[in-house]
């Protein structure tokens, strides 16, 4: 039997809106268009004004390649203009006012919400007090043989105020302000201490998970137990250096962020339990509210938990209401909500991380995999996928990114889930399973050995450290959402990107290729001591100017942004010779020469090399680089170009280039190219080619 030609208009029609539904999540509506063009101004608000004008053009730009409705256009031109001026209201209105602060001694009266230790041992509370009229987190570092306080008690001190300042190694400052710190205590005097008495639910959770916490790390080893600990709730204070750096090398950092997954995996169980108890859908999801809420409470309320939990939300009461679950816009709805109700989470590197891992997996995934009938490459292309889209948010956040996360995160992520649950078990549970703890243990043994050996693989992570290449990825994240947001298909989508990671590729090629012509001096360090490291001809020298105790940390930092994990030679002073053992431990260093005319110990082994101990000045020529080295200062030539690197109370110098550093020069050089750091530090990079003019970059 034929269909009737109403039958086949009907049928196209409802194939037609099946369709409109399936591609839902990458089609953009006016409050779609409104909430994520709100995130895109304040976050260019937030970088800088020039990013804030690049977003009016983004704007345009996604106006005339979507030809949005009239609606459309003006939702998202109303959601960027709101999105900037709420930022610059939150910075008038809030950061001014407390960075203002600095220096002052006041009295103030704060609930201590966290609790937390200093790398010297002291005691670390977090006080959520009321400056000058603003809520504020502030975090009081306090004598080590003060009173100890609980979470909850409330405290009054009579304390100085210092404002958190920026410090290369550490990105102390942008990596505070993404929690809403702009100030610190240091000095202060108790004047009254209110313990919390009474039952306290905050104050119950925060006990039992303390409880679990000491019991992992009394039945673990540090490394397991530091590890399921981060897994469990965040806590990283137990995760060592080492293996964190390994999680984050090989894609699968984001199992210590406790975001989706872990809450996921807690909602799911509480909704077995009910369902089992044969309650309503209704019931079981108004029971999701107050478990939600228990795990925030759990989990310490970070960022990426807030995110998922507003999503969690939004998606489990689509069906209730009659509506589809749409990824994208519950993503924008969660975004919208975090940033509204506190705007300085838009700096959060979590909160980004999290947002891209949600896009990937809930967005761009199913766009890009919907027409795979294979189960397993389906799977597979989702993992690479997610992966992808976490990427820009690596590379522009912290300089780094994986390329074995689609393989980690299909062989190591499964053994990180087992740990997770049986975790999870323990807590619900009330303890009563913690034997669990000892499979969970082993279990994350085996993913830091995994993953430290396959972060160990030639070409397993790279770096990006170079501005322009940050900006290549910037602008190809960019022009990957434009196509998204255009309801462009997979194969265009996929294309695109696979255009954008070879321009980004052969971008990076060619930095490389040009670093190999240049003389790079990147000069470390903070206040008055420097130090220095040279990289040419693809050799890099280590120079400890000073002697500075904190100049491996410096030094540590700037190796590990430039992804150098190799040195031909460190020239270090007696006094901290010790310390860039400590530091530069995963550094290859070949030779290492002490500033020093004795021995102060027998057979010392600094960076695994026996060291040359010489008080004669230091003479090393490779060709076109020259260095000579006096201690303090250091005399380099490159094709025919001379580089002093000189404190400031050394008499004037006739060099081509003059490098001042520990202050303002007391003599005047006979040079017309003297670089002064500023008072607060060194840690800028001199960069001059084999022809040409110098360029200086000041370093965050």
């Amino acid at each position: 039997m034929k269909p009737s030609p109403g039958t086949g208009q009907a049928g196209a029609a409802s194939h037609k809106q099946h369709q409109l539904k399936a591609d839902s999540n990458v089609c953009l509506y006016a409050p779609d268009c409104f909430l994520l063009a709100w995130c895109a101004g304040l976050l260019s608000a937030f970088l800088s004004a020039e990013a804030a004008a690049a977003a009016l053009l983004c704007l345009c730009g996604i106006c005339l390649f979507r030809r949005m409705r009239p609606r459309g256009i003006l939702a998202a031109a109303m959601g960027l203009v709101l999105g900037i001026g709420v930022w610059h209201l939150y910075v008038r209105q809030t950061v001014q006012p407390l960075c203002a602060m600095d220096g002052q001694s006041i009295r103030c009266t704060g609930t201590v919400t966290g609790i937390s230790a200093a790398a010297d041992g002291r005691p670390v509370y977090t006080l959520r007090t009321s400056l000058s009229g603003h809520r504020a987190a502030v975090d009081w570092y306090a004598p080590a043989d003060s009173t100890l306080l609980r979470h909850g008690d409330c405290i009054t001190l009579q304390a100085e105020l210092t404002r958190i300042s920026s410090d290369y190694r550490f990105h102390t400052a942008q990596t505070q302000a993404g929690h809403g710190k702009y100030l610190r205590i240091y000095r202060a005097e108790i004047v009254e201490i209110t313990q919390k008495r009474g039952v306290s639910i905050t104050h119950a959770i925060y006990e039992y998970r303390t409880a679990i916490t000491e019991r992992i790390r009394k039945m673990l080893p540090d490394d397991e137990g530091g590890l399921l600990c981060a897994m469990l709730f965040g806590d990283k204070s137990a995760l060592d250096g080492e293996t964190s750096d390994a999680l984050y090398r090989t894609g699968i950092g984001h199992i210590t962020a406790v975001s989706g997954l872990h809450l996921v995996f807690f909602c799911t169980a509480v909704t077995w339990i009910l369902r089992r108890m044969r309650c309503s859908a209704k019931f079981i999801f108004l029971m999701h509210i107050p478990a939600v809420v228990l795990f925030i409470l759990l989990a310490d309320a970070s960022v990426s938990v807030y995110r998922a939990a507003l999503m969690l939300l939004l998606a489990r009461s689509a069906p209730l209401f009659g509506r589809q679950t749409d990824a994208l816009r519950s993503l924008a709805l969660a975004m919208f909500l975090c940033t509204a109700a506190a705007p300085y989470i838009i700096g959060s590197a979590s909160f980004w991380l999290s947002v891209s891992g949600v896009l990937g997996i809930g967005v761009l995934a199913p766009h890009l995999t919907r027409n795979i009938k294979s189960t397993n490459l389906r799977e597979f292309l989702s993992l690479c996928t997610v992966s992808a889209a976490v990427t820009p948010a690596s590379v522009l956040l912290f300089g780094e990114s994986s390329l074995l996360s689609p393989v980690c995160n299909l062989i190591v992520l499964p053994l990180c889930t087992a740990a997770l649950c049986l975790g999870f078990i323990v807590l619900l549970t009330g303890g009563m399973s913690a034997f669990l703890f000892v499979p969970a243990g082993i279990l994350c043994r085996a993913v830091i050995l995994l993953t430290k050996t396959l972060s160990l693989l030639p070409f397993s992570h790279f770096r990006l450290t170079e501005p322009f290449i940050r900006y290549t990825v910037a602008a190809a994240a960019i022009v990957l959402l434009l196509m998204l947001a255009a309801g462009k298909t997979p194969r265009a989508v996929t294309l695109t990107a696979l255009a954008c990671a070879i321009a980004v590729t052969f971008t990076a090629a060619a930095f490389a290729a040009s670093a190999n012509s240049k003389l790079q001096i990147a000069v470390l360090g903070s206040e008055k001591d420097a130090a220095a490291v040279i990289s040419a001809n693809g050799s890099n020298l280590i120079l400890d100017l000073s002697g500075g105790r904190n100049n491996a940390q410096y030094v540590q930092r700037w190796l590990t942004d430039c992804g150098i994990e190799s040195a031909d030679l460190l020239l270090a002073a007696p006094d901290n010779a010790a310390a860039y053992q400590a530091e530069l431990r995963g550094i290859s260093i070949l030779h290492v020469t002490v500033y020093s005319d004795a021995l102060w110990r027998s057979e010392p082994r600094i960076c695994g090399c026996t060291p040359l101990c010489t008080a004669e000045p230091v003479l090393l020529d490779t060709g076109n680089l020259t260095v000579n080295w006096y201690g303090d200062t250091t005399d380099i030539k490159w094709h025919g170009r001379v580089i002093s690197l000189r404190p400031a109370d050394s008499p004037a110098c006739d060099a081509g280039y003059v490098i001042r550093w520990g202050g303002l020069p007391d003599a005047a050089d006979n040079t017309p190219y003297v670089i002064v750091p500023a008072q607060t530090g060194s840690n800028f990079l001199f960069t001059l080619p084999q022809s040409g003019d110098a360029k200086i970059r000041f370093l965050s």
